[in-house]
């Protein structure tokens, strides 16, 4: 079981037990919602989609970021969800600079976490 500053699949592991078949379909299910899933979330803030459609993402992009604990990227996600929320709330402007901070914060640190899940998924096969 891998946990080192960029990622930690000690839930996952404990979720799985001795599992080797579980390990495998959850980080690969991991890898290829992760690999569309903050792209698709890149793409509707740059065209400017509507927030209910980025906090739609975002908000799915959560659960599998609270089981494969990629650096901040949770955090991240929470913040993005919970922004979108109350500008939509409140009928406000939400801070899209931010946004795009965080967003660039979660594709670089999943880039830097993909090798290592990449040699997890080879552990299991």
């Amino acid at each position: 079981m891998l946990s080192s500053s960029i990622l930690d699949l000690s839930y996952v592991s404990e979720l799985a037990g001795s599992d080797k078949h579980y390990m495998y379909d959850i980080i690969n299910i991991f890898i290829d919602t992760n690999n569309e899933g903050i792209d698709k979330l890149d793409k509707l803030v740059q065209t400017e989609a509507s927030y209910e459609d980025i906090q739609r993402q975002a908000h799915y992009l959560k659960s599998s970021a609270s089981i494969i604990k990629v650096k901040d990227n949770h955090e991240h996600l929470v913040r993005i969800d919970a922004m979108m929320k109350i500008a939509i709330k409140e009928k406000q402007t939400a801070n899209m600079d931010e946004v795009k901070t965080r967003i660039a914060l979660l594709k670089a640190n999943y880039q830097e976490a993909l090798p290592f899940l990449n040699e997890e998924l080879t552990k299991y096969k």
